[in-house]
């Protein structure tokens, strides 16, 4: 009886294992004064955060984008660290229009989900007009396979 409750823990371990996994990937850029840097990082599954980790003390202007032409992210002014929760609103397969959940006549709300993607980002990082020295900017973007 102890080996077969021992067999069926083993089995449901590794049952367990078998689920969907999170990684990361790093965009990364450097640029010198006001010049625009860019980064790139391949991201396949869904997307939870996006943590922006930025030179401290200098303001810039951060816009994430796939190979696509969507944006995923865009910050205009980032002043400190940051970690960002993005969210797409749902289509419906039939039409692509929106799909809505109404609770009234006047209360409308989108079905919200989080952002499926396969391709290739692209961080470009703006630094403001009087930003001197060097610009480092992660964009560390967490996502399921």
């Amino acid at each position: 009886m102890k080996k077969i409750n021992f067999v069926l823990a083993c089995l449901f371990a590794l049952c367990g294992v078998a689920v969907a996994q999170m990684d990361q990937s790093i965009l990364s850029s450097s640029s010198i004064t006001t010049n625009v840097g860019t980064g790139t990082g391949v991201v396949k599954g869904e997307i939870y955060s996006i943590r922006l980790d930025g030179t401290a003390n200098k303001t810039q202007a951060v816009a994430i984008v796939t190979a696509e032409g969507e944006t995923l992210l865009s910050v205009a002014a980032l002043t400190a660290d940051a970690t960002y929760y993005p969210m797409v609103p749902t289509h419906k397969a039939s039409d692509g229009s929106l799909i809505e959940d109404t609770k009234t006549a006047t209360d409308t709300n989108y079905v919200w989900r989080l952002p499926a993607c396969a391709s290739v980002l692209t961080m470009t990082v703006t630094p403001a007009a009087s930003t001197t020295g060097t610009n480092t900017t992660r964009a560390i973007v967490t996502f399921k396979k």
